[in-house]
């Protein structure tokens, strides 16, 4: 079986483009909004997330230090 070996920006990047109005829904939300695929890989922060935590540049910053944004809570 082929695994697929798409990055955290390459799938907002076809978020956007596939589904703009999805992408605008997620982003334009008051909540933050993670999505994680079924081995755990982060996918996708909407931009609510960047607000609240402008330390992370980019969805791998946030993975490389965290499993799970209840981390931040603690």
């Amino acid at each position: 079986m082929k695994s697929s070996k798409k990055t955290s920006s390459s799938f907002n990047s076809e978020l956007e483009r596939g589904n703009p109005y999805l992408a605008g829904i997620l982003d334009a939300t008051v909540n933050i909004i993670i999505l994680r695929d079924n081995n755990k890989k982060l996918l996708y922060i909407n931009k609510r997330f960047s607000k609240y935590f402008p330390n992370y540049k980019s969805i791998d910053d946030f993975d490389r230090e965290h499993d799970s944004i209840s981390e931040l809570f603690d």
